[in-house]
């Protein structure tokens, strides 16, 4: 598994259609919440046949002298019932 960036095209085709969807999730929120000072970046998860297997929304904005703080609303869209590819998920910067 792999993170990669996505646009926010990229993003919204894939959350329209997952059961974890919500309007926190998608680029109308992220657009919203720029408003208010935050920046926005849209991550996917691809498998090894690069295939997007999760994607999130992730608001950030820099609180003090250049620390940021980062927020991803509602959580990560992904398949939490297999738990083989939840653990994959999880470890994927921990090595």
């Amino acid at each position: 598994m792999e993170i990669v960036r996505l646009n926010s095209s990229q993003f919204d085709n894939f959350a329209k259609n997952h059961k974890y969807r919500s309007f926190y999730q998608s680029s109308m929120y992220g657009n919203l919440i720029k408003q208010f000072g935050y920046n926005v970046e849209y991550i996917g998860i691809i498998n090894d046949e690069k295939q997007l297997q999760g994607a999130s929304l992730i608001m950030y904005k820099v609180v003090f002298m250049k620390n940021k703080i980062g927020y991803c609303p509602r959580g990560i869209l992904f398949n939490y019932d297999d738990s083989n590819e939840v653990k994959k998920m999880t470890t994927l910067y921990l090595a």
